[in-house]
């Protein structure tokens, strides 16, 4: 983990003075009841979803359609998607681009804070039981079940806000009803998040490059000493090629002389 000081960027430096200004201001932002009128986004999302099937949990979910993260029941959707059109338009009213994005055939809901992308959803919690099967169920069954019994999944009108982002860490990312207030009360608290969620990701990525970077220098540095090394061994082992060459060409040279000395004249 780097310091402060090895981390400089303009980006967290503005982010963190915006952080300050929102929490400063105390200003709560208001979930109007009946918009006007929607954000496009909303407005489409709201014709996808009210006309889908729930899955097993009992909540509609669309990942591969060109929609707002939103995972309700159809009971909880027109809340899910006021709270949505007002999210998306306090932060488009700050400057900041909302947007689906494609990945891998699946649409994520993401808004762009100061060039980092963040990941964010709706979803409403479920309650599962255990319930067990009628003897129609089971003799509906192809093959021998493997319990007598199976899961049934029910909404509860519990919602949460999440940051889908994995890559911010030591950061909030839920944001929930609760017994003492409701998301409605919270939004400006979950805009907060998502700035300091995206200071988190703008961090790490500056961590890593100014990590490479030293990896990079490390390597560099390690090559050239090995390249050093590697040519000093080979003058040493010039230097002790020569002096061998040099003891066996006087070892010769005495031979010879020897030989010549013992002939006789």
């Amino acid at each position: 983990m780097l310091d402060d000081k090895e981390i400089s960027d303009d980006g967290i430096d503005k982010l963190k003075a915006m952080i300050l200004e929102e929490k400063l201001s105390g200003c709560s932002i208001a979930v109007t009841p009946s918009p006007d009128a929607l954000h496009p986004l909303v407005a489409k999302a709201k014709i996808i979803l009210s006309t889908h099937k729930v899955d097993t949990r009992g909540v509609v979910t669309v990942p591969r359609l060109a929609c707002l993260d939103i995972k309700v029941s159809p009971k909880s959707l027109e809340r899910a998607l006021r709270l949505m059109d007002t999210i998306i338009k306090e932060l488009e009213s700050r400057k900041y681009k909302v947007s689906l994005r494609e990945v891998d055939g699946k649409y994520f809901t993401t808004v762009s804070i100061e060039n980092e992308y963040l990941v964010f959803g709706i979803d409403e919690r479920t309650t599962r039981t255990k319930r067990l099967l009628t003897k129609e169920e089971l003799k509906r069954q192809w093959l021998r079940p493997l319990s007598d019994y199976t899961y049934e999944h029910k909404p509860t009108g519990v919602f949460a806000l999440r940051v889908r982002n994995v890559d911010c860490y030591n950061t909030r990312r839920l944001w929930s009803d609760s017994t003492s207030h409701k998301l409605e009360s919270i939004i400006g608290s979950f805009l907060v998040g998502l700035m300091n969620a995206s200071i988190s990701i703008k961090r790490g990525r500056i961590e890593r490059e100014i990590a490479a970077r030293k990896k990079e220098e490390f390597e560099k540095n390690r090559h050239e000493a090995l390249k050093m090394i590697s040519e000093e061994e080979a003058r040493i082992k010039e230097l002790d090629d020569s002096a061998t060459f040099w003891q066996r060409s006087q070892l010769i040279r005495s031979y010879v002389a020897a030989v010549k000395k013992s002939k006789p004249r």
